[in-house]
């Protein structure tokens, strides 16, 4: 996958491992105990020593939110893969199911919101590509941690709509 995403320009993304390893690595520290695994991670954040391999920069996949962002502008450019891909991935991100985080002050009749949620442990983070009828178009990114033991965090999927509703109407201007 890194091969790909370098051939397409998105230097700054590394894969280096599919998504089920997160959470193998996470019951190797933790068994099957999420509320330990959450423990860990938050601990092992302000140590600055991951007990979890895959929270590790130097093994973790890895994004900052400009080259994510440059991804969304790559896909919904047609600048990568094939434009049949592209045009499915646009679809399927149309059809987002949780939109608490970035979309949730991006709801209007006028506003159609594409994204894609990621949480693990104590990250949230999502992108996506608003559009408005009047054809503007911003691509954003969101990567969060938390600094607390807490399986739901409201009030950090709530800055993140409202950062994202101001970021859309500056951009837009």
């Amino acid at each position: 996958m890194d091969t790909r995403l370098r051939a397409w320009g998105c230097e700054d993304i590394r894969m280096r491992h599919r998504m089920n390893h997160m959470y193998e690595c996470a019951v190797g520290a933790a068994g099957n105990d999420f509320s330990l695994a959450l423990e860990l991670a938050v601990r092992d954040e302000r140590a600055g020593l991951p007990t979890i391999e895959t929270l590790d920069p130097a093994h973790a996949s890895t994004g900052s939110a400009a080259a994510l962002v440059g991804l969304l502008r790559r896909v919904w450019g047609d600048e990568i893969a094939v434009p049949a891909a592209t045009a499915e991935l646009r679809r399927l991100m149309g059809c987002q199911v949780f939109t608490q985080r970035l979309a949730c002050e991006l709801r209007a009749d006028s506003l159609r919101w594409s994204g894609k949620t990621g949480t693990f442990l104590h990250l949230r983070h999502e992108i996506g590509v608003v559009e408005a009828e009047s054809g503007d178009r911003v691509a954003m990114a969101a990567l969060t941690r938390a600094d607390r033991r807490a399986g739901l965090a409201p009030d950090i999927e709530l800055a993140m709509g409202a950062a994202a509703r101001d970021a859309f109407e500056a951009l837009r201007r």
